[in-house]
C-alpha cells in the first residue's frame, strides 16, 4: 500500500488502542524493524510519558521496540546490553528532555554506529528548553516537542524513522577529506582550572599531534566538527567539571555525547572529572576522578604512555 494509506491503518491502530478498543496486535516479531529507546528516569512524569508511548507503539505491532528499563542483564553490566540492543537496532530514539549524561552517551554511542536516530525533547519544559538550545550541539537536527504520548506515537508514525537507514553520523562525515594523520582530540573541561592547563600543557606536548577543543577559543563548535574530529583520532579525552562547579551539567553535556561516540567508534577514550563527581552509571567504568592536577597528569599518563607506541605506527603508515 501506499505511504498515505499505511499512515492511515496506522492511525487506526493507534486510536483503537488508546480508546482501549484493540489489544496488542499480532505478527511475526522476528521481521519487524527494531527501536530502541533512551529517556531519563527523572522527572517521574516525563518517563512515564515515553514509556507510555513504548507501550502504544508496541501494541500497534509495526515495530519491535524496547526502552532501557526492560532489560535485565543478569550478572552483566547493564551497558554491555544497552550496547547490544543499539547495534540491534534500526532506529535510535532519544529523549534529550534534561540532557540526561547516560542518554547523550548512548545518543552518541548510536550517532558512531550509523543508526537512524530520532530525537524526542518536551520544549513545554522551560529549563529543558533553554538548556537544549544552550548546548548548540543539536540545534540544526530535527526534534519533536512533544508533551504527551499521543502526540510522540503520531508523530513517530508519521516521520516513520524506522522505515529508512538514513545516518546522522553519514550526513555529516566529511568525504572530501584526505586520508587523516593520527590525532589526540582532547576536550578541555568548561573552565580554565589548574588541572585543565596542565592537561592541556600535558596533551601539546605529547609525542603525536594533537586536536584540542577549548571553550576559552571558540565556545560552540557544530555537531560536523565532533563527528569528524573523532572519526579520524585514534584517541579521546574528556575533561569533566566536578559537581560543585557552575552550570556543570550542561558543561558536561558535550563530553557525554563525544565519548560516547568514540566509544561507538572502538576509539580509545579517557574521562577525567574533577572531584567531587558521581559518575552516571553508563560510563561509570570508563571515568577516573582526580583531586588535584597532578593526580591527572597521572592519569592521563597511565592511560596514554601505553597507546603512544601504536599511534606513531599508524602515523608513519599513513605519512609513507
Amino acid at each position: 500500500p501506499s505511504v498515505r494509506v499505511q499512515v492511515h491503518l496506522i492511525a487506526g491502530r493507534v486510536n483503537s488502542y488508546i480508546s482501549g478498543q484493540m489489544g496488542v496486535h499480532s505478527t511475526r516479531v522476528d521481521t519487524l524493524p527494531q527501536c530502541f529507546v533512551a529517556y531519563p528516569s527523572t522527572p517521574a512524569a516525563r518517563a512515564e510519558t515515553v514509556e507510555q508511548a513504548i507501550e502504544i507503539v508496541a501494541a500497534t505491532g509495526v515495530v519491535r521496540i524496547k526502552g532501557w528499563r526492560s532489560l535485565f542483564p543478569g550478572g552483566r553490566p547493564i551497558i554491555s546490553r544497552i550496547f547490544e540492543e543499539i547495534r540491534d537496532c534500526r532506529c535510535f530514539i532519544a529523549d534529550l528532555t534534561g540532557l540526561n549524561p547516560n542518554v547523550l552517551f548512548e545518543l552518541g554511542y548510536a550517532v558512531a554506529r550509523r543508526k537512524r536516530v530520532w530525537i524526542l525533547l518536551d520544549a513545554a519544559i522551560e529549563k529543558a528548553k533553554l538548556d537544549f538550545d544552550r548546548l548548540q550541539l543539536f540545534t540544526t537536527v530535527g526534534y519533536h516537542g512533544s508533551s504527551n504520548s499521543e502526540t510522540i506515537v503520531r508523530a513517530f508514525f508519521e516521520d516513520q524513522p524506522y522505515a529508512d537507514d538514513t545516518s546522522l553520523f553519514n550526513d555529516l562525515l566529511d568525504r572530501t577529506k584526505t586520508v587523516p594523520h593520527p590525532t589526540l582530540l582532547y576536550l578541555k573541561a568548561q573552565t580554565e582550572t589548574q588541572a585543565s592547563n596542565r592537561l592541556t600543557r600535558k596533551v601539546t606536548a605529547a609525542q603525536v599531534a594533537s586536536i584540542i577543543d577549548d571553550p576559552a577559543e571558540s565556545a560552540n563548535q557544530p555537531l560536523s566538527w565532533y563527528v569528524n574530529r573523532v572519526e579520524s583520532a585514534s584517541a579521546v579525552v574528556c575533561h569533566l567539571l566536578s559537581s560543585e562547579h557552575s552550570n556543570w551539567q550542561l558543561a558536561n553535556a558535550k563530553q557525554a555525547f563525544v565519548a560516547g561516540m568514540a566509544q561507538g567508534l572502538g576509539t580509545p577514550v579517557l574521562m577525567l572529572a574533577h572531584e567531587p563527581y558521581s559518575p552516571p552509571l553508563d560510563y561509570r567504568d570508563l571515568l577516573r576522578t582526580h583531586e588535584t592536577a597532578a593526580k591527572a597528569e597521572t592519569i592521563f599518563d597511565e592511560w596514554f604512555s601505553p597507546l603512544v607506541e601504536a599511534i606513531r605506527k599508524r602515523q608513519a603508515n599513513v605519512e609513507y
